[in-house]
């Protein structure tokens, strides 16, 4: 499952010739057996996507020194089920 950090955006003035450097996104955290977790990327839409393993984390989207206040915690659940691929008891098998 893909998770999405994301960040409202507003104006700024920067001096002329500042270079756009895009966004940095950091996810931390700990995964469900209690290892930290730490990941970050850049990309040029305040939006970015990460798939993340059972645990607890927070995130920050940056740029040029401003960045936003924290996510809320998002808890990505451990499953309690999986779904896997078996015979269907109301086909036959085939041998040929």
């Amino acid at each position: 499952m893909s998770n999405t950090l994301s960040a409202h955006t507003i104006s700024q003035d920067f001096p002329a010739g500042t270079v756009d450097p895009g966004y940095t996104f950091t996810i931390t955290g700990t995964l469900a057996d209690g290892t930290p977790f730490s990941t970050s990327s850049q990309g040029t839409d305040p939006s970015a996507q990460f798939d993340l393993q059972p645990g607890t984390y927070t995130g920050v989207v940056s740029k040029l020194g401003v960045a936003s206040q924290p996510s809320a915690p998002l808890v990505v659940p451990v499953p309690t089920t999986v779904t896997l691929a078996v015979p269907d008891p109301a086909q036959p098998a085939s041998l040929t």
